[in-house]
């Protein structure tokens, strides 16, 4: 699973079997249910900003796309995460320009200061 054109093409696929697409992901694939998108491959939005209107100019999409069997996740092969990256405007919608990049998740420990 190293060729980004390869998960590129598999993410946005458009079959009589599949209608995925960057829209899909950052619309519609938020759920906690991963869905097949392969014989070998299943994915999920894990992240998204933007792509509707008081959302800002900046869209990104991150999905999670892991190997399966069976519909069931291979706990012996880790989840790849990739971001895709566009636009908003209110009179064209959104377009995805960026290229599809791999990203790592990390958690990091913020500091707020609130009125009590």
């Amino acid at each position: 699973m190293s060729d980004l054109k390869f998960i590129e093409g598999l993410l946005e696929q458009r079959t009589e079997d599949y209608d995925y697409g960057w829209y899909h992901w950052l619309y519609e694939g938020h759920t906690d249910e991963f869905q097949i998108i392969s014989d070998n491959y299943m994915a999920r939005t894990v992240h998204s900003v933007g792509g509707n209107e008081g959302g800002g100019e900046h869209v990104e999409v991150v999905v999670e796309v892991s190997p399966h069997v069976g519909g069931i996740k291979k706990f012996s092969m880790e989840s790849r995460f990739f971001k895709k990256l566009g636009c908003y405007m209110s009179h064209a919608g959104t377009e995805f320009d960026g290229p599809l990049v791999e990203v790592f998740p990390k958690q990091k420990t913020i500091t707020v200061y609130e009125k009590e």
